[in-house]
């Protein structure tokens, strides 16, 4: 049986390893193109990314933060690696989302969610 999305109708086509599609709380089926939409708007509308998983990646030496399936991703310009108190790893990135600088960090090595934040800063 196929599924569509409860957002724009497409078909959402399967992979060997997922689904094709996300579900929102309310038990909405959303396609992988629309979970980058909405992600990408949340983003402009809270400033954070504490309502949503964002993960650090890095595919052919460069950074990025990217959402799960990948239909959202900005690229990172510049990050620092450092120790925390505790001794982990941490990772701090700087991106650029419409012109505003935001700021991520990432801590050890058990997973590579991403927390990040808009900062005051803007593109000159």
């Amino acid at each position: 049986m196929d599924t569509f999305c409860d957002q724009c109708g497409s078909k959402c086509v399967p992979t060997s390893i997922t689904t094709g599609y996300g579900t929102t709380n309310d038990g909405r089926k959303i396609c992988f193109a629309c979970c980058g939409k909405n992600d990408l708007a949340s983003l402009r509308e809270t400033g954070n990314s504490q309502n949503i998983p964002l993960y650090l990646q890095k595919r052919d030496g460069r950074l990025s933060v990217t959402n799960w399936p990948g239909t959202l991703s900005l690229p990172v310009f510049f990050s620092r690696r450092s120790v925390t108190n505790w001794g982990h790893e941490r990772t701090d990135v700087w991106f650029l989302l419409d012109d505003r600088l935001w700021h991520g960090y990432h801590v050890g090595h058990g997973s590579d969610i991403v927390h990040c934040k808009r900062t005051k800063g803007r593109r000159k």
